[in-house]
């Protein structure tokens, strides 16, 4: 029983210090953001500190092309050159697109990324999620992040990115 409570307390402190460093990478990127006023610089900041949570190491920030309903990548991190250009563009009738315009949050390898499991194993991912940006109940694009290490996001960090995602997509209408 010892054993089993030092484990319990040692996952609380673990927890405890990545909620702490979760709420300082937040409060850095909002302070960055509020004094941008480049897109891409916003964009390049947004990926530098998502990137920054214990389990996610890589991702890609993506924005819908108003002229043709594309998905383009707009600024990504960690993934391999090859992966990027296989990824660059998600044309307006690829199946992820539906995914992205429901406006909810999937983590994890879950069904819906069937038809990227080739290149998800390739690149070496244990975990993918796909976090929907919105601006004013509309979905302008999503947050793409991934995990070379870590199989699941944790609970700590995924409160952090939905609440990174809400501001970043009223930063992003500001500066379109």
């Amino acid at each position: 029983s010892a054993v089993e409570r030092e484990l319990r307390e040692a996952g609380i402190r673990k927890e405890q210090k990545w909620t702490h460093q979760n709420i300082l990478i937040q409060q850095q990127l909002s302070f960055a953001l509020s004094r941008t006023r480049s897109l891409q610089e916003a964009l390049d900041l947004l990926m530098n500190a998502v990137c920054r949570f214990a389990d996610v190491d890589c991702g890609g920030v993506y924005l819908f092309n108003k002229e043709n309903g594309d998905l383009e990548l707009f600024s990504s991190r960690g993934f391999s050159t090859r992966f990027i250009e296989n990824n660059r563009i998600y044309h307006k009738d690829a199946p992820n697109i539906a995914i992205v315009l429901a406006g909810d949050p999937i983590y994890d390898l879950f069904p819906e990324f069937q038809f990227y499991y080739k290149e998800i194993a390739e690149e070496g991912l244990r975990s993918c999620s796909v976090i929907p940006i919105q601006s004013d109940g509309q979905v302008i694009g999503s947050l793409n992040l991934a995990s070379h290490n870590f199989d699941t996001i944790s609970k700590v960090t995924v409160m952090a990115i939905e609440s990174i995602t809400t501001q970043i997509g009223d930063t992003i209408s500001r500066l379109q």
